[in-house]
């Protein structure tokens, strides 16, 4: 293992465990962060010093903790030496515990109190038509959105100072009724339980307060205020490692990280916290190192030396380019990667960066158009994000959870859970006729006649229903379709995901869904790759599930966790061959690298990209980085006409990547005639005609992809 590391990994390494202590890393781009973090775990665990189920590791995202628990097993291996078996290093690796943040939090919230939902854009928009429009015009909101709510009743939770706002009190009561919480809130009941002096807690919470000697923490510099409660509660008396880059920390929007460190380091008064720094990188050629150097220094110890570059030169400078409008810009991406592939790159080598999810999609509307295949980087997969696919999620809530409340009635004829009306609300309210007037006197209704909403649209009958419901048949149509389904068996003893598509299916075309009427052909084929990906996920979930559960049953409970594992693999396998053109925010392409990176600015953009934000995904080009409208001091436009016939350069790249060199020269020898032919032929010369030269963009994509 110490051939492997540098000396300022080895520092890290060597690093003794002492606990009620702090050890920060300050590790940039390329350093090698997630394998010196790794080493660090195995140097743990094979000095003797903690034992395997004494660690903790926590990140931000599932792709960080994919990523560790991806590369953990192979560290093990790899530095076994035969001393045991593969099944005894795989058990080691087994019981070293890794979670997000909100990970852990909801895994200690659910052992105290069951499966609790997480709201997202669809039952803010649910919530939403729980809200008069009066409310909204007293507050000089012409247009409420999701957000608007959001943001409102987040500030109203943290400050408490509007205490006789009656609807936003209703809202967090509905929210409480049916264990709907935000991220926020899932962080504080976490919190709430960890501060508890409980002498028999339950197995979990045990372990995370006294079992744990270890708490690693990656990409320290993303961590914000709301999220202190649990971090401090779980890393007292333990000796807390925090691996990161200050430079990289660009979520300030989320509040002050400097805040969250200041905390951190009370945590073990201060006295006994070091700091370490990784100097190396592997990652980025000197000429793109130097370039970001520009824009964020990398912190120094005093009397410390500086980077250490791993890679030899490659002779070529990042690209700067500028447009003045959007179609000479995007047309100039899609000239350019035409180009790159010609030369020898492949699609899924390139990513194309940007600041906003506005941005994105304009890209990846003007790629479908010339029929690139690209695929979008974001925090969760698309097929999780269509609201159409989220209405029967939501649909299959509202019969799993009704089916087990009449279950634990006729068990507990006390007990009455409301679990099921928000899941009613989201559903109900994106039917056509069923405005928000009549969900807010339906819900209302069913809070004073003591009913849950399910209960009250199906005991009651609707000619006693309360004043202010219209569209009563549509209601009482609800009901009725979704009732057949809770009460006979079919769903529960479906035992593949075809049958839980055609069930859910058919309920949604009963109940007269809108979203999925007069789609146009773009729409259709979106749903159906995306109901591709949902059917993928219900049958991982089909052969991990527990047994003593239904298949409808694990996918409600694990299809999250179970659709991260697929996009992961899915991600891998698009890899092969030419692969698809990567598109992502920069935030969503943190810790990520690629051969290029083209880090692309909006035209018109009122505010100058921020240093931080700029490093970040100028870090992730590991060969040849690419500035577009970049408006940064640091950046100045600069072209290279000699680029797609440069062999060196060529040679250098594929070398990095492990891929043959033997066909460069004949491949640029082709290209460079290539190109100029191609440019003749569609009149690719000028960015400003782009406007002018549509048809034969299309026709260039098609003859090059």
């Amino acid at each position: 293992m110490a051939s492997q590391l540098t000396h300022s990994q080895l520092s890290v390494c060597n690093y003794p465990y002492k606990p009620a202590s702090t050890l920060k890393v300050n590790a940039g781009p390329g350093s090698g962060k997630t394998f010196t973090l790794l080493h660090k775990v195995h140097k743990l665990i094979k000095s003797g010093q903690v034992r395997s189920d004494e660690i903790l590791i926590l990140s931000l995202t599932n792709k960080a903790v994919d990523n560790i628990n991806d590369k953990l097993l192979g560290v093990f291996q790899e530095t076994n030496s035969d001393e045991l078996s593969s099944d005894e290093v795989r058990e080691i690796v087994d019981q070293i515990s890794v979670f997000t943040i909100h990970g852990l939090a909801n895994k200690l919230v659910t052992e105290h109190e069951g499966v609790v939902n997480i709201i997202e854009d669809n039952g803010w928009k649910g919530l939403l038509k729980l809200i008069s429009s009066k409310y909204w015009g007293d507050r000089q909101i012409r247009a409420p959105t999701a957000k608007n709510l959001e943001k409102i009743l987040r500030k109203y939770k943290s400050t408490l100072t509007d205490t006789q706002d009656r609807t936003l009190k209703e809202i967090v009561k509905i929210m409480e009724d049916c264990k709907v919480l935000t991220n926020d809130d899932l962080i504080l009941k976490a919190a709430k339980y960890l501060e508890q002096d409980n002498k028999l807690m339950l197995e979990f919470m045990e372990t995370v307060k006294h079992k744990y000697k270890v708490v690693l923490i990656d990409e320290y510099q993303d961590l914000y205020p709301s999220l202190l409660p649990v971090i401090t509660n779980v890393s007292q008396g333990k000796q807390l490692i925090l691996f990161g880059d200050t430079n990289q920390s660009i979520y300030e929007f989320l509040g002050s990280n400097k805040e969250v460190m200041v905390k951190l380091d009370e945590i073990n008064s201060g006295i006994n916290t070091e700091t370490l720094h990784l100097y190396d990188n592997f990652r980025s050629t000197p000429e793109i190192i130097e370039a970001v150097q520009r824009i964020k220094p990398h912190p120094t110890a005093p009397g410390m030396h500086t980077d250490i570059v791993m890679k030899q030169p490659s002779l070529v400078r990042p690209i700067a380019h500028t447009f003045s409008t959007d179609s000479d810009q995007y047309g100039f991406l899609v000239n350019e990667i035409t180009k790159l592939v010609c030369t020898g790159a492949k699609l899924s080598d390139i990513a194309i960066l940007t600041r906003t999810n506005a941005q994105i999609k304009s890209i990846s509307e003007y790629f479908d158009i010339y029929q690139i295949p690209y695929h979008k980087l974001t925090s969760q997969p698309d097929w999780l994000l269509d609201t159409r696919v989220q209405f029967i999620i939501d649909l299959i809530k509202v019969i799993v959870l009704t089916r087990h409340n009449n279950l634990h009635s006729c068990l507990d004829p006390v007990a009455s859970p409301r679990l099921t009306d928000f899941s009613i609300i989201i559903t109900m309210s994106a039917l056509r006729g069923i405005g928000p007037k009549t969900i807010q006197s339906l819900y209302s209704a069913s809070i004073e006649s003591g009913l849950s909403l399910w209960d009250y649209i199906t005991t009651i009958d609707s000619a006693k229903w309360a004043p202010g419901i219209t569209n009563k048949k549509k209601i009482v149509q609800y009901s009725e379709i979704l009732l057949p389904i809770i009460e006979n068996d079919a769903l529960w003893n479906a035992t593949s995901p075809m049958e839980i598509l055609e069930i859910m299916s058919r309920v949604v075309v009963a109940l007269d869904y809108p979203a999925i009427e007069g789609m146009s052909e773009k729409d259709s084929n979106l749903l159906e790759t995306n109901l591709q990906e949902m059917y993928e996920v219900l049958s991982i979930c089909s052969v991990e599930k527990n047994p003593d559960i239904t298949l409808i049953e694990a996918f409600l409970e694990t299809f999250f966790d179970k659709s991260a594992k697929y996009h992961h693999s899915k991600l891998i396998q698009e890899s092969h061959g030419a692969g698809k053109i990567n598109i992502s925010t920069i935030h969503s392409s943190k810790g990520l690298e690629f051969p290029i990176a083209m880090v692309v600015c909006p035209i018109n953009d009122l505010f100058s990209i921020d240093d931080n934000t700029l490093y970040v995904g100028s870090t992730r080009a590991r060969n040849l980085l690419y500035w577009i409208d970049v408006r940064n001091n640091a950046v100045k436009p600069r072209e290279d006409p000699q680029l797609f016939s440069n062999e060196p350069f060529w040679n250098y790249y594929n070398r990095d990547l492990g891929r043959p060199v033997a066909n460069t020269a004949r491949i640029l020898a082709g290209n460079t005639q290539q190109i100029k032919s191609l440019q003749n032929k569609f009149g690719l010369r000028q960015y400003s005609t782009h406007t002018r030269i549509n048809m034969k963009l299309v026709r260039l994509c098609k003859y090059v992809l």
